[in-house]
């Protein structure tokens, strides 16, 4: 997975925008690389309990939840030597 960053709250913005409007078109590029979107495309945005507290990070992923697990991958991956 490929990762992009900004800082400041009008570089944010300016990247939220993009995104909105390739959104709507039914693909984005983020690096160069297409990446098209499902129609079942959802968004979940929390926000702090205590609304005296400042936000500082909103993370945007685009992912495909529904993948399969390889549980034999899974478990090769954590388990340790001499386990």
């Amino acid at each position: 997975m490929q990762v992009l960053k900004v800082n400041g709250a009008e570089a944010v913005a300016r990247v939220l925008r993009a995104l909105a409007a390739e959104i709507e078109l039914g693909e984005v590029e983020v690096d160069g690389r297409r990446v098209e979107l499902a129609p079942s495309l959802h968004a979940t945005v929390e926000v702090p309990d205590d609304p005296e507290d400042e936000a500082n990070v909103l993370d945007v992923r685009l992912v495909r939840p529904s993948r399969a697990i390889d549980l034999a991958r899974l478990r090769l991956a954590m388990s340790h030597p001499g386990d």
